[in-house]
């Protein structure tokens, strides 16, 4: 799980995002990020964050499959794009949320979101999404699931978790019962789980 979002990118597409970077980064502090037209530097939030996958063995690393993953980028376009990686943090429509007017069933729903109960973040903290939120008029803020697993809108230069997704290779045993916190570990040869 991750921390805070904080960059204007986010609330444009996932892929502009320093978030983006993050999830799919194996390097240190300070030395996976990339500028771009949205963030030419850094936001301070990151400044003394490892990669996402830093603390990865190579082992758990290389279970990780690249994917097309769609891109949500709201009300504001009908354009269909994909974002092209390992690790991806869900959209609206992944998590089943629906906005307003429209319904939460769609092709992208992902079966572990069904309820407000599946999107709840133990222990009750919110969580980005990668979908822009338009309603409020801004173009930095991004949906957010709340504490009770309801929607929201909150600016991208907020503070709030992250749930990434990562796609394995079907052949990747799994451990037959979750840990302490919900969590399905890889059974890897030498016993190493994560």
């Amino acid at each position: 799980y991750g921390s805070a979002a904080n960059d204007v990118g986010a609330a444009r597409r996932f892929d502009y995002s320093v978030l983006c970077q993050w999830v799919n980064a194996d390097k240190a502090s300070g030395e996976w990020f990339v500028p771009n037209q949205y963030n030419e530097s850094m936001p301070a939030i990151y400044n003394d964050m490892d990669g996402f996958l830093h603390y990865w063995t190579e082992k758990e690393k290389g279970v990780l499959q690249e994917r097309s993953w769609k891109l949500d980028e709201g009300e504001r376009t009908t354009i269909t794009d994909y974002f092209f990686g390992k690790v991806f943090v869900p959209t609206q429509k992944n998590v089943a949320v629906a906005a307003v007017g429209e319904s939460a069933e769609s092709d992208d729903n992902l079966d572990i979101f069904t309820s407000d109960s599946d999107r709840v973040f133990p222990p009750g903290r919110q969580w980005w999404m990668s979908t822009p939120y338009y309603w409020d008029g801004s173009t930095e803020t991004i949906f957010c699931v709340g504490t009770s697993g309801g929607y929201s809108g909150q600016r991208a230069t907020g503070t709030a978790y992250v749930r990434p997704i990562v796609n394995v290779s079907p052949d990747t045993p799994v451990y037959a019962d979750p840990d302490e916190n919900g969590v399905y570990s890889f059974c890897l040869e030498n016993g190493e789980g994560q």
